[in-house]
């Protein structure tokens, strides 16, 4: 059975609840350097149990997750970041 991915873009500071109930994030695609820090989370808003913290000024680059996320998934962008987060159901 052939697995599905979802993408959800992003490019301001935001609280983007990627997805609402459980999933996989399987990756983050940094397109360029980072302006603030990311942190994601598992849940479906911004606060709760903390998967990541990529700090600013990271290096456009992909990093790879592929981790069960039990409530949701959600990523806070304090800075105008330009990434895309890869996931599914």
């Amino acid at each position: 059975m052939k697995e599905f991915n979802n993408f959800v873009h992003i490019a301001t500071a935001t609280t983007t609840v990627v997805k609402e109930d459980r999933g996989t994030l399987k990756r983050i695609t940094l397109n360029e350097p980072t302006a603030g820090i990311i942190t994601i989370f598992d849940n479906n808003a911004g606060s709760g149990t903390v998967l990541a913290i990529i700090p600013a000024a990271t290096p456009a680059q992909t990093l790879e997750y592929d981790c069960v996320m039990g409530t949701g998934i959600t990523v806070v962008t304090a800075g105008a970041d330009d990434l895309t987060v890869i996931f599914s159901d």
